[in-house]
C-alpha cells in the first residue's frame, strides 16, 4: 500500500513539475504553440480560417500582409486576441497546398518571433462528412455573410426582376472580386441594349443609384453582352 501511495505521489509531483517547467518555457520563449489546422496537415478545402495560438499575448496587428507571406491572395481578414491570430480565408482550391510564413509578430513585453512556416493542403470531403464544427462554423459564416451583402448591397432585398423574355435582374458573385464571397454583382440578363436601360431605369425608380454597383449584362442564352 505504501509503495502505491509512492508511487502516486511521484507521479503528481512530476506532473505539476512538467506544468509548472512548460510554463515557464512559455514565458521565456515567444513561440506558436499550436495550429489549427495543424501544420503539414490534409483538410477539407471548406475551411474557413485558420487559428494560431502564441505563448505569449501578442502586439496589436493593423496589416496582416506585414506578418504573413506567402499564399496571401487567399487571405480575406483577420482578427485577433491575446495570444491568437484568426486569419479567414477566401475560397480555396481543392487538392492544392498552401503555404505561409509567419513573422514580424511580437509579443506585449517586447520578444520577436522567429520566422515560422506553416502550410497544409486541401482536398475535396461530401457536406455530410465535414466534422459538426465546421459544418456550424460554414453555417454560420454563410448567415453573417448574407447579413453583411444585404447590408452592403440593399437592392438584393428587392431581388429577383424577372420580366423575361425582357429581362431580368438578380445577384451573383462579383467578377471584379470573384475570390471575395462577401462581394456581390448585379446581373442583369436581356437579349437587346433597350431591355437593359429598361432593367436600369427599373433599378433608378426603385430608388437605387446604378453607379453604387457592379454590373454584369448577359444575354438570356448565358453570353456577355
Amino acid at each position: 500500500m505504501k509503495k502505491v501511495t509512492y508511487i502516486f505521489i511521484t507521479v503528481v509531483v512530476a506532473v505539476i513539475a512538467l506544468m509548472v517547467a512548460y510554463n515557464i518555457y512559455n514565458l521565456l520563449v515567444f513561440r506558436i504553440t499550436s495550429t489549427n489546422p495543424k501544420n503539414h496537415s490534409t483538410v477539407p478545402s471548406v475551411i474557413i480560417k485558420a487559428d494560431i495560438s502564441f505563448s505569449q499575448k501578442i502586439k496589436k496587428i493593423s496589416d496582416i500582409n506585414n506578418h504573413i507571406t506567402g499564399d496571401t491572395q487567399t487571405i480575406q481578414g483577420f482578427t485577433q486576441s491575446d495570444k491568437k491570430l484568426t486569419v479567414y480565408f477566401n475560397t480555396l482550391d481543392i487538392d492544392k497546398s498552401y503555404t505561409f510564413t509567419i513573422k514580424n509578430i511580437e509579443s506585449t513585453n517586447g520578444k520577436k518571433l522567429k520566422d515560422s512556416p506553416y502550410t497544409f493542403k486541401t482536398k475535396y470531403v461530401e457536406a455530410n462528412k465535414l466534422s459538426k464544427g465546421l459544418q456550424a462554423e460554414l453555417n454560420s459564416q454563410t448567415d453573417a455573410i448574407l447579413e453583411q451583402q444585404q447590408r452592403q448591397y440593399p437592392l438584393l432585398k428587392k431581388l429577383p426582376i424577372d420580366t423575361l423574355p425582357l429581362y431580368k435582374i438578380t445577384g451573383g458573385q462579383s467578377k471584379k472580386y470573384p475570390n471575395d464571397k462577401t462581394k456581390v454583382a448585379i446581373y442583369i440578363i436581356s437579349d437587346s441594349p433597350a431591355d437593359t436601360q429598361n432593367a436600369l431605369d427599373y433599378i433608378r425608380g426603385l430608388g437605387f443609384d446604378p453607379s453604387d454597383y457592379e454590373f454584369v449584362f448577359q444575354k438570356i442564352n448565358g453570353e456577355g453582352q
